[in-house]
């Protein structure tokens, strides 16, 4: 009867029912921490993704941008060959029937 004597307790309905309360309470807020993680973790997912997309189209825009250069390079290149042809050339002449064998020997032969 000593165990049973909380029960009879004028106020044991009132323990009871802030115990109830507590324990619906301490469940909402278990369950609304639940949810509200599951949102961040989602969020954190959707960043993620963003943000490797991001990276890729980099990554594309890097390839481009090497490719590009190395086309430059290429084209410097070809400018460098042209110009040097050019001044070729511009430094070679045929030589004219009036020539001498000596001139054009000059004319073919500059360095010697």
């Amino acid at each position: 009867e000593t165990k049973n004597c909380h029960l009879k307790s004028p106020h044991f309905p009132t323990k009871l029912k802030e115990q109830q309360d507590h324990l619906e309470e301490s469940q909402w807020r278990f369950s609304d921490q639940t949810v509200r993680g599951r949102i961040r973790e989602v969020e954190k997912a959707q960043s993620i993704a963003e943000l490797k997309q991001i990276i890729a189209n980099l990554e594309f825009q890097n390839q481009q941008l090497v490719k590009s250069l190395e086309e430059n390079n290429q084209l410097m290149n070809l400018e460098d060959t042209m110009s040097s042809l050019r001044q070729q050339t511009n430094n070679f002449q045929l030589p004219t029937p009036d020539c001498t064998p000596i001139v054009e020997y000059k004319l073919f032969f500059p360095y010697k």
